[in-house]
């Protein structure tokens, strides 16, 4: 009966340990694909903290990719990966203006955008950090830039976010 019982949780800690492997190797290739395309992912430790026990399994395990920084990426990137994004167990993601706001001035206009529905939705993002400084801005040298009407829609169409928003002096 005790060896019943042992073999019982042993099979039970396998399956665990297969599921988070599993879970770990698909944001592996997530990032990966994203890394390609000029998006940088910085990954945190969410494992147990008692007896270190990091050290005594493979490292990617109890890892997460929390911090996607965008704003290296060509514009188009967000539009082709928004799905990616969706799976993608991000905390933070930081972003130029010039990236995010013809999305949010099409959801604004009562367009379905995909971007907007990823972030609007998405169940580990919190916090969203747009950098609207001139390098945030349109690349077009008569381009006006970003101002707090537009932070305003943007709080406007994703409620559900931190916004940190990073502006010209």
């Amino acid at each position: 009966m005790v060896s019943a019982v042992v073999a019982l949780a042993a099979g039970g800690v396998r399956w665990w340990y297969d599921a988070q492997l599993a879970n770990v190797q698909y944001q592996l290739k997530l990032t990966d694909r994203l890394r390609d395309e000029g998006v940088a992912i910085a990954w945190s430790y969410t494992g147990p903290r008692a007896f270190k026990a990091w050290r005594w399994l493979p490292r990617p395990l109890f890892w997460t990719p929390r911090y996607v920084y965008a704003e290296q990426a060509a514009d188009d990137v967000l539009d082709k990966n928004a799905a990616a994004f969706a799976e993608l167990q991000m905390q933070t993601m930081v972003i130029l203006a010039r990236q995010l706001a013809p999305h949010v001035q099409a959801d604004a206009q009562g367009r379905r955008d995909p971007l907007i529905d990823v972030l609007r939705r998405h169940p580990t993002l919190k916090r969203l950090v747009v950098d609207a400084s001139i390098r945030g801005t349109p690349a077009e040298f008569d381009a006006p830039i970003y101002t707090r009407e537009d932070l305003a829609l943007l709080e406007r169409v994703l409620p559900n976010l931190k916004i940190e928003w990073i502006e010209v002096n």
